[in-house]
């Protein structure tokens, strides 16, 4: 299928990008692999790294967006709801 194609080189291109430190780049790319795969397997876990580059980058708004989005995950939504806490105050 083409578009899960697509869907991989966003995410390939997300991870490239994040071991740059090209955190601006990485995020498009993985944000545009949520929009074409919102019910991945792995969603959560880059919704959650989107939340963090955003974090690092200065972008409360944004990281508190893309946290709140991981909050009903059993893996992450401790940490989100923790990341959320600390970025509200």
């Amino acid at each position: 299928n083409e578009l899960e194609q697509d869907a991989k080189d966003y995410l390939v291109i997300g991870q490239a990008n994040q071991k740059l430190a090209k955190n601006d780049d990485a995020i498009a790319a993985f944000e545009k692999y949520i929009d074409m795969k919102p019910t991945a397997k792995n969603a959560d876990a880059i919704r959650f790294t989107v939340a963090a580059l955003y974090q690092k980058s200065g972008n409360k708004a944004k990281a508190i967006e893309f946290y709140k989005k991981v909050l009903t995950n059993p893996q992450f939504g401790a940490s989100a709801k923790q990341q959320v806490d600390a970025l509200s105050k």
